[in-house]
């Protein structure tokens, strides 16, 4: 298992992204990141920002969808502060163009990227 960091040199970021370390922001909608992946095994980490909270509403929750080929693997809010999911889990490795998108506005709504996990034979490059 190794992890890869969703930055310009692994990915095509799309819209106005903002690294810090090994994570991307994903501040207004549309942001995110675009990517080929090459593997047997692609999770990601998506968290939320602590103004998420404040209120305790869940509107200030951010949306976010992962495309895999252009279908929607993930569509959903993020409602806890980090979620995991698993986007490709293959015997074999497969080859799949990746888009992570920010849906929702960005007042309270902040969606962090953590660093992907992947097989230790995985590729990511730039879409």
């Amino acid at each position: 298992m190794k992890k890869v960091p969703f930055n310009s040199e692994n990915t095509k970021l799309v819209g106005r992204t903002y690294s810090f370390g090994n994570d991307l922001a994903l501040i207004l909608s549309g942001t995110g990141c675009e990517f080929v992946f090459t593997g047997k095994k692609l999770d990601i980490s998506i968290s939320c920002d602590e103004n998420s909270y404040l209120d305790g509403k869940s509107c200030n929750y951010p949306r976010i969808a992962v495309m895999a080929d252009g279908k929607f693997i993930v569509k959903k809010v993020i409602e806890n502060p980090t979620e995991k999911y698993n986007i490709i889990s293959s015997d074999v490795p497969v080859t799949k163009n990746i888009k992570i998108i920010k849906l929702s506005e960005a007042a309270f709504s902040i969606a962090i990227l953590h660093e992907a996990e992947t097989d230790d034979d995985a590729v990511i490059s730039p879409a």
